[in-house]
Formats: structure tokens, C-alpha cells, sequence
């Protein structure tokens, strides 16, 4: 049975997505063969991933990602633990940074930002994702 949640972006649309907690590369593949073959929108719940701090194995598997599922739309996350995530970074920057790297190295359709960081940050990530046309799901508490 998949684990799905209803998640509003952009404060206004509604999409069913199933969510990936897969810990390892060839499962988090699988997964999203699964979802690209149901054409469903896949969460890639990055703070789930055993190497979500390893930057040069995160661009390479999303590479991975995109060759084998290249339609698959996909809303990518790294939740911090305070708010529920399995994996937590060194420091507030730490994560800004790693989204701003998710937007940048267009890890999806859609991108996971956590409102609770430093307001000028993640107003500028918000902008720098709506300038890339990506959905936003603003994540808060």
C-alpha cells in the first residue's frame, strides 16, 4: 500500500502525492519507477536518504532520477527534524543552502520549503522557486 497525503501548493492547488521514505538509492529508484509508471506525483523526502548530506550523491542519484523517470513530477523535501524530518543538518545556513541547491539543480516540480528560518532566505528561496516555475508547498507548523 503506498503512503499518500493531500498537499495545497501555491496556497491553491490541491494534488494527491505519494510519499518516498525510501533510505537507499536502488529503493528510492524503484519508487519512483512506481510513481512514474502510475503517473502520480512522487514526495522525495530527502531527509530520508542515508547519504542526505552528501551533496555530490544527492546531485548524482537526482540525475539517476531523472533519466529513468523523466515525466515523474516530483515535490522534494528535507524536513527538518524539529518539525518531523529523519536526518538534521549542521545549521539553519546548512539547510538554506540545501534548498537553494534542490531549486537551483532542479530537483523537481515542486519544492518543500520550511517558513520557520530566517525570513529573508526563504522569501528570496520562495522567489528564487517561482522564477524556476516551480510548484511551492510552504511547509510550517
Amino acid at each position: 500500500m503506498q503512503n499518500y497525503e493531500e498537499i495545497i501548493f501555491n496556497n491553491l492547488e490541491k494534488r494527491k502525492v505519494i510519499i518516498n521514505q525510501k533510505t537507499t538509492e536502488p529503493e528510492i529508484i524503484a519508487q519512483a519507477l512506481k510513481c512514474n509508471n502510475l503517473s502520480q506525483m512522487m514526495e522525495w523526502r530527502i531527509d530520508y536518504y542515508e547519504h542526505a548530506t552528501e551533496i555530490d550523491r544527492l546531485l548524482a542519484l537526482n540525475q539517476q532520477i531523472h533519466q529513468q523517470a523523466p515525466q515523474l513530477q516530483i515535490l522534494t523535501t528535507f524536513r527538518s527534524q524539529k518539525l518531523g524530518g529523519k536526518t538534521e543538518l549542521c545549521s539553519e545556513d546548512a539547510y538554506l543552502n540545501l534548498v537553494e541547491l534542490l531549486i537551483n539543480f532542479n530537483f523537481g516540480t515542486a519544492i518543500d520549503i520550511e517558513l520557520d528560518h530566517t525570513p529573508d532566505r526563504v522569501n528570496d528561496l520562495i522567489k528564487k522557486a517561482k522564477n524556476k516555475h516551480l510548484l511551492i508547498r510552504e511547509y510550517h507548523n
